[in-house]
C-alpha cells in the first residue's frame, strides 16, 4: 500500500489561513530538529501546491478560469504552459467522446466494503456511462528527466533502500 500521511498523522499540520513564512515561524516556537522542521514545511507546501493546482484544474474543466495571479501558484509563464497542458488533456477528451463531470468543489468517492476514500481530480465519463478517474500529481522538480546524483533512473523510477519509487506508488494509489 502507498504510504499516505493524512491530516491526522501530521504532527504540525498548517493552519487554512496560515502562510508558510507564519507557519516556518510557528514551527520555530515548537523546538523541532531541522529535520522536522523541513519535513513540515515540505508537506505543508505540497498540500498547499495541490489545492491550488486542482482549483486551476476544475476552473479550467468548469470554464471558469482566472487569471493566474488569482490563484497564486507560479509565475504567468509556467502557468500559461499548464493551461496549455490542460487545453490538449481536453482536445483528447474530446476526441475520445469523454466528457468531463463538472463540480465546484473536490468530488468524493467511496467505498464502504473496501474502507476506502478519496477525492477525485478529474472524473469523466463516456456515452456509454463508463466512467474514468483521473489523478494529478504535483512534483517539485522536473521528475521525468532529471536524476539524481550516481543514479541511472530518472527520479520518478529511482528507489532507495529497497523502498518504492514514485511510479510505483502512484500506480498503487490508482490501483485501489
Amino acid at each position: 500500500v502507498t504510504n499516505v500521511i493524512t491530516e491526522e498523522k501530521i504532527k504540525h499540520p498548517i493552519k487554512e489561513k496560515e502562510s508558510i513564512e507564519d507557519f516556518s515561524k510557528r514551527l520555530d516556537t515548537l523546538k523541532l530538529s531541522d529535520k522536522e522542521k523541513r519535513q513540515a514545511l515540505l508537506i505543508a507546501s505540497s498540500t498547499r501546491i495541490g489545492t491550488k493546482t486542482d482549483k486551476v484544474v476544475r476552473d479550467f474543466f468548469n470554464d471558469d478560469l482566472k487569471k493566474s495571479d488569482h490563484y497564486e501558484l507560479t509565475d504567468s509563464d509556467t502557468f500559461n504552459h499548464f493551461i496549455i497542458q490542460l487545453e490538449r488533456l481536453k482536445a483528447e477528451f474530446d476526441s475520445k467522446g469523454l466528457t468531463v463531470v463538472k463540480s465546484e468543489k473536490e468530488i468524493v468517492l467511496h467505498d464502504t466494503k473496501m474502507g476506502v476514500a478519496g477525492t477525485v481530480d478529474l472524473l469523466v465519463h463516456d456515452k456509454k456511462g463508463n466512467f474514468y478517474i483521473y489523478d494529478m500529481k504535483t512534483m517539485n522538480s522536473d521528475n521525468f528527466n532529471q536524476k539524481y546524483a550516481g543514479k541511472k533512473e530518472v527520479i520518478y523510477d529511482t528507489r532507495f533502500n529497497g523502498g518504492k519509487s514514485k511510479r510505483q506508488k502512484h500506480t498503487e494509489q490508482l490501483s485501489v
